[in-house]
């Protein structure tokens, strides 16, 4: 008889818990959070001329043996945080040579001699570029577009790494 008690106790916290996560399943599909990713498509940094950006640092950290590095060049108007395993730090405004002398400053310190070069990509909102990433080649950034129906130039993004 006693094995009834537990068992019809298990099977009451297991259906406790299914339905607690269904809830919260629901709840985060229903909770008004309208974010979504930005489509990006890989640039030729010839294009960039001397045209200064703002630029947010980044670095990821957690398991790897060895942080990667990248950037966020942005224009006015654009707010930009990071999320995930990266570190996010503000480096005021930069070119694109600026960016690419930064990078090697950053892989002669940390004694990085196989980084590879910086990868190039705009990031598109509504078919216009709101900013560009600049990262190691093994670092894949998402954008996210955190108020989507803000119209304009002017932009809300959160910069993710896995």
């Amino acid at each position: 008889m006693q094995d009834k008690k537990k068992t019809s106790a298990g099977v009451t916290a297991g259906a406790l818990i299914a339905a607690l996560v269904l809830i919260s399943i629901a709840g985060c599909a229903t909770s008004g959070s309208s974010s979504k990713t930005l489509d990006w498509k890989q640039v030729d940094p010839s294009a960039f001329g001397s045209r200064q950006f703002n630029t947010m640092g980044l670095q990821t950290f957690g398991p790897n043996v060895r942080a990667l590095y990248g950037y966020v060049l942005y224009g006015d108007g654009v707010t930009v945080s990071v999320s995930g395993r990266i570190t996010g730090t503000p480096l005021g405004k930069m070119t694109l040579a600026d960016v690419q002398q930064d990078y090697q400053r950053v892989m002669r310190e940390n004694m990085i001699t196989t980084g590879g070069n910086l990868i190039l990509r705009e990031v598109l909102r509504n078919g216009s570029v709101v900013a560009y990433t600049a990262t190691m080649p093994w670092m894949n950034v998402t954008a996210w577009d955190m108020a989507p129906d803000t119209p304009g130039p002017n932009a809300v993004l959160q910069v993710t790494f896995p």
